[in-house]
């Protein structure tokens, strides 16, 4: 029988047109499991790339509960999958032809953290991953 670890793990890798960079899915893992909440997650979590799917990059401007476009970024080309039910989760994303490339997962605003500051550290991890992507593809 499969555990919610290994279920979570193969619905993560389950999707083609989805690629979860392979340091991402510890982090998605990790908070998921410490949450208590995976089921509530692996229904979130299909709901969202469906959607994505069908929006594409205007996701953003039409599901913003959702999906946010990383606006503080120049030139940014990376946008938020919000799990609020999911210990404020967020998973950072790219677009890279047609294909959704999750790069960074971390719990929003901790105690004492903006916003900003919160998603900047992130963001500086997702864009470093995205660069290792796109010239390992």
């Amino acid at each position: 029988m499969a555990t919610s670890r290994d279920s979570l793990l193969y619905i993560l890798n389950s999707d083609p047109e989805v690629h979860v960079d392979r340091s991402c899915l510890p982090e998605i893992r990790d908070i998921v499991m410490k949450s208590g909440n995976t089921l509530r997650f692996v229904k979130d979590y299909q709901a969202r790339i469906q959607r994505l799917k069908e929006l594409g990059e205007l996701a953003h401007s039409r599901q913003p509960e959702w999906f946010e476009k990383l606006r503080h970024i120049k030139g940014s080309t990376l946008y938020s999958l919000r799990f609020i039910r999911i210990d404020n989760m967020r998973i950072l994303y790219a677009v890279i032809s047609n294909r959704y490339i999750l790069l960074c997962a971390f719990k929003e605003k901790g105690k004492g953290t903006s916003k900003t500051q919160s998603y900047r550290q992130y963001t500086d991890i997702a864009l470093r991953r995205l660069d290792e992507y796109t010239k390992e593809n």
